[in-house]
């Protein structure tokens, strides 16, 4: 069965930010409010103008609507009173923005002009939104300047750094990076699986600007590495996971203590379990494999190395239907079918409990048509991070209950993320390489309800169909199938 792969062939970061949370039974006659507070910035600061930045505060004072034909229209308003914490005097001051979650939008012109704010007072205005049918709850995002006693400007929040990806270094080689697709980072060596050239490669990345093939490792006669599409490396060994082919469905184990002269030590196959084995995890002493040509997720003990055993596999035709990206988090492992053909045109990302590996369950199932095509996901403590190939969108779904996931934002954008399958969370930052658009893009994802564009870079030769990604320091390691591996320097600039 061929499998259609992804193009193959503080409050927050700012040090404070101001924030109104209305949750709102959005009713004319009975409104439930809950505001939250928060500083603009920088506390504490003495009384002195020059070089200091005011410390402001956003208080919303009243939320509700104005009028019957405001209700009917779906116009809230909010009145905030905006207080200048510090003893000096504010100058400036003025509301140059408002942005709001799930869709609000806001009605208000700006900018806001406010003007001198005393050490100590404070000053009322209003903003109305419109909220869409079924919205009961929103977060919003309100931007403001002010200046001090010697004219300096600041701006609330402070902006977020915009990054300049650069190439800095590529190793463009066919002959061992032919489908290059699987990417594990350990150490100072990249592991690269190439269905394409079965092989397995290994890149020492010391010099992220000078990186160099330390070894490349194939298996002609045991088809042992017969269409490698996935790698995780752990301790001393490689494991490596092959499938779409009649001699691979594999689970290969390379030891790799020189990495420089890797060998085959063991390899076990087989054809319904590992069928069209594509992607491995590894968490303690199990290996985690999705199998998308019988809808399964398969868990491999590793405990001896030398002796790989299948110990578990979970098959499900419908919310593991040709099952694709997975990530091991805690108790659970993260599993999406892929669905860009067939089934119900909608995608599962699923919750597997393996508190217990030997009888994995699903925990729970959250259907979205933004998750087709999803792959390499990403989990930053209560929130998954998942690209949709399909429909050129990237979404943030909280996980906390893993049984009653959701999606919380998403953004959709044909050139920016375009058909993306693969995505890596460090910081604050989301990294994501776009196989139809040639692309590296980062997200800022500080505020999880408003993620927003912050940085790309688009080459249409060492990124064509760009894959797995994998951050690092200051670098992005990046995988491409025409037989290409780029080193991206990621270069931070304050935001004009």
């Amino acid at each position: 069965m061929e499998i259609e792969r992804c193009a193959r062939r503080s409050p927050d970061r700012y040090g404070g930010g101001v924030r109104t949370r209305a949750a709102a039974a959005f009713a004319f006659t009975s409104i439930l409010i809950v505001a939250s507070l928060f500083l603009f910035t920088d506390k504490g600061l003495a009384a002195v103008n020059c070089g200091v930045k005011p410390d402001l505060s956003l208080n919303a004072s009243s939320i509700h609507w104005s009028s019957y034909a405001d209700y009917i229209n779906r116009h809230l308003s909010i009145d905030y009173s905006v207080t200048n914490m510090t003893v000096s005097e504010a100058t400036g001051v003025e509301i140059v923005g408002s942005t709001g979650s799930r869709s609000v939008t806001n009605l208000t012109p700006m900018p806001i002009k406010i003007g001198p704010v005393a050490g100590g007072g404070n000053f009322s205005f209003r903003i109305m939104y419109r909220i869409p049918e079924g919205i009961t709850s929103f977060h919003n995002l309100v931007k403001a300047n002010s200046e001090d006693g010697c004219g300096n400007i600041y701006a609330y929040p402070e902006p977020s750094p915009l990054v300049e990806p650069r190439i800095v270094a590529t190793i463009h080689n066919t002959m061992i990076l032919d489908g290059a697709d699987g990417l594990h980072i350990n150490g100072n060596y990249a592991y690269i699986a190439s269905g394409g050239s079965n092989r397995l490669s290994i890149i020492d990345i010391s010099n992220p600007k000078s990186p160099f093939v330390a070894s490349s490792l194939n298996d002609p006669a045991g088809h042992r590495l017969e269409s490698a599409w996935g790698v995780h490396v752990s301790g001393n060994y490689a494991f490596v996971v092959t499938g779409f082919s009649g001699a691979s469905d594999r689970l290969t184990v390379v030891d790799v203590a020189d990495p420089h002269a890797p060998i085959i030590v063991a390899s076990i196959q087989d054809h319904d379990k590992l069928d069209g084995a594509l992607h491995i995890e590894i968490a303690g002493n199990y290996a985690y494999i999705t199998s998308p040509n019988q809808n399964r997720v398969t868990i491999v003990d590793i405990s001896a190395p030398l002796d790989p055993r299948i110990v578990a596999s979970l098959k499900d035709d419908v919310k593991l239907f040709r099952v694709d990206g997975i990530h091991v988090a805690g108790n659970y492992v993260y599993a999406v079918s892929h669905q860009l053909d067939g089934g119900s045109e909608k995608s599962y990302l699923n919750a597997i409990d393996i508190s217990d590996p030997l009888n994995p369950k699903i925990a729970g199932s959250l259907n979205s048509e933004h998750f087709r095509g999803g792959d390499q996901m990403a989990v930053i403590g209560n929130y998954l991070y998942i690209p949709g190939n399909r429909d050129h969108t990237f979404s943030i779904v909280d996980i906390a209950n893993p049984a009653a996931m959701s999606v919380v934002s998403h953004i959709t954008n044909s050139d920016y993320i375009g058909q993306s399958c693969f995505v890596d969370v460090s910081g604050k930052l989301a990294y994501l390489t776009s196989a139809s658009a040639n692309r590296l893009t980062v997200i800022d994802v500080a505020d999880i309800e408003t993620p927003q564009i912050i940085g790309s870079l688009k080459d249409n030769y060492f990124l064509y169909s760009a894959l797995y990604v994998l951050v690092s320091g200051k670098y992005a390691y990046v995988t491409s199938p025409g037989g290409t591996f780029s080193v991206i320097e990621l270069v931070e600039h304050a935001a004009i």
